[in-house]
């Protein structure tokens, strides 16, 4: 298969880590949420520890998407790296609110470090929701 074919030429070049990341990118693509896993796995073990945070960023985005709400949370929280990024943010707190974890919600909102001057839209739909479900 062509993605194999890519990977042996980047390890034949000693780029293991680009092959890695390669491999868990193309797995993505197949949607086989086991092989994903497993790539992506495989890829943290080869790379520097700021680039394993950003493919546990995709690893969470991709959890998000497929709408597995609890592995979304677990590499977010792993990655640590939602508190200045916008887009992990947003699908972070969407996921725990998924999840009825409505104070940890709060938390994200509050703890979110990005841009909020004027807010973001889905941060203050995030805030609205909450409120209706606590009634504040």
């Amino acid at each position: 298969d062509l993605v194999d074919e890519a990977v042996g030429i980047l390890d034949r070049f000693g780029r293991g880590e680009f092959a890695a990341v390669f491999r868990a990118r193309a797995a993505m693509l197949r949607e086989d949420p086991v092989v994903v896993e497993s790539a992506y796995t495989a890829a943290f073990e080869a790379v520097a520890p700021s680039v394993r945070r950003q493919l546990e960023l995709e690893l969470a985005s991709y959890h998000y998407h497929q709408r597995d709400y609890a592995g979304a949370v677990r590499w977010f929280e792993q990655s640590d790296q939602w508190l200045d990024h916008e887009q992990a943010a947003r699908e972070y707190a969407r996921s725990l609110h998924a999840l009825g974890q409505f104070s940890r919600v709060a938390a994200v909102l509050e703890g979110y470090r990005g841009p909020v001057d004027p807010p973001p839209a889905w941060l203050l739909d995030l805030r609205a929701r909450l409120a209706g479900t606590r009634d504040d």
